[in-house]
């Protein structure tokens, strides 16, 4: 994929806390990530461009339902890899089929 723009679905193993109580643990985090393809550094320079995070079932929000300064980030494997359409399709899905309401 060599000077090609690609996005990459990505689950992440993470531990959520809220005031240092361990809330669980898993392949809680969902994200997409950009790699776009730099000239200068003859390179991709990845970044997120979005993410989820659910628990049992239930959208994780950030400093109200988990300290995020507290989350402890482990390994990241690569769910898909495509353009932006495809990555966000399979995205929204996992969204979906992740969230209990």
């Amino acid at each position: 994929m060599e000077e090609e723009d690609f996005y990459e679905l990505t689950e992440q193993y993470v531990v959520l806390y809220k005031d240092g109580i361990e809330l669980g643990s898993g392949r809680l985090c969902i994200s997409i990530f950009e790699n776009i393809w730099d000239e200068d550094d003859a390179d991709h320079v990845r970044q997120e461009y979005d993410s989820f995070m659910v628990l049992n079932g239930k959208l994780m929000i950030p400093n109200v339902d988990y300290d995020d300064d507290d989350t402890v980030w482990d390994e990241e494997r690569e769910h898909s890899v495509g353009d932006l359409d495809e990555i966000e399709e399979i995205f929204d899905e996992l969204k979906k089929l992740l969230i209990k309401n």
